[in-house]
């Protein structure tokens, strides 16, 4: 199993430049990630910007309790917040994951150790979501949400190369973890009888600041399989620390 020790100055080995603020090298986000039903610590998520002033994650490193690196994610957001192109590497079992813009819609692939790559191209609209984008497309209709209107969405799932329809709506705080006592509780739903059963059955979870419009919980299936490469259920806080001792 190819592993690689974390430190604050590891360069992520995806083709991204070594940022040359040292401010962009401290963590901006931290999520820690629980299993659903006993509560333990499973791993951490540290996100990097490229600079002070960035809004949204340039890295994602995820760490299991040993302080490994076992997940690694760059993130470009030229084309729009809602649809960054990524380079993600799994180095427990070598499974790679990249989206690139094309003219035409983006181009998705997936390849797992030993396995040929697939790939395939996306149509873009304007309801397409990938990724961390996740969080922009929540904060673009933020109102509408607040209101307790649905939103919809196409959510990519590239281990599919293909998109999920999901519709995003506000919930009662209780839906939440009771340690939420003041933030928007919404839950995502994919639409379509089919598509639940492809996908996830339980819906998604997730709690923002309602000042700040930041992501402080989520709940649901990992976005990372288990090191045996099951899905697993998770619950992660994330917190936004100006620095991680």
């Amino acid at each position: 199993m190819m592993r690689r020790t974390y430190t604050l100055l590891l360069a992520c080995g995806l083709g991204c430049v070594a940022a040359t603020n040292a401010y962009a090298e401290l963590p901006w986000i931290k999520g820690n990630a629980y299993e659903a039903s006993s509560k333990q610590k499973l791993y951490t998520e540290l996100h990097y910007r490229a600079s002070p002033e960035a809004t949204v994650s340039a890295r994602v490193e995820y760490v299991d309790q040993s302080q490994e690196l076992i997940v690694a994610k760059t993130l470009e957001y030229s084309d729009s917040l809602a649809t960054p192109a990524i380079e993600q590497i799994d180095y427990r079992n070598a499974t790679k994951i990249f989206t690139r813009n094309t003219n035409a819609g983006v181009e998705v692939g997936y390849q797992r150790q030993g396995e040929p790559l697939r790939s395939s191209e996306i149509q873009r609209s304007e309801r397409l979501v990938i990724d961390a984008g996740f969080d922009a497309y929540v904060r673009e209709h933020w109102e509408a949400l607040q209101a307790g209107r649905t939103v919809r969405g196409e959510f990519l799932v590239p281990a599919r190369l293909d998109t999920v329809n999901i519709g995003i709506s506000k919930t009662d705080l209780d839906d939440c973890e009771p340690s939420i006592e003041e933030a928007l509780c919404l839950t995502v739903r994919p639409a379509g009888f089919l598509r639940v059963l492809t996908w996830f059955v339980d819906p998604l979870i997730l709690a923002y600041d309602e000042q700040t419009q930041r992501l402080i919980q989520y709940k649901g299936i990992s976005n990372l399989l288990d090191d045996e490469g099951n899905t697993q259920d998770v619950l992660i806080t994330y917190e936004y620390p100006q620095k991680i001792q």
